[in-house]
């Protein structure tokens, strides 16, 4: 299991916010944000609760909800 520190603005987040992918790769340390689906793929993100079905215009983003995201982090993380 890959070691997180869980920051303090994500603790204090209820459960019922959502996270977009800059906020899930900088809380997991991750270095390039460009490549959040390959990070979903091979597992080291969870998947968003919110997929973007299209770019448009207006550039929507996928987004995680953090009750999830702390479940998946208790799962698959060891906790420092």
């Amino acid at each position: 299991m890959k070691k997180i520190t869980i920051p303090e603005w994500f603790r204090t987040l209820p459960g019922n916010a959502y996270l977009n992918s800059t906020d899930l790769i900088n809380l997991f340390g991750c270095k390039c944000v460009k490549n959040v689906t390959g990070f979903v793929n091979r597992g080291i993100l969870p998947e968003p609760t919110i997929k973007c079905s299209r770019l448009t215009y207006y550039r929507k983003s996928n987004m995680w909800k953090v009750s999830e995201v702390r479940e998946f982090i208790k799962n698959n993380r060891e906790i420092i």
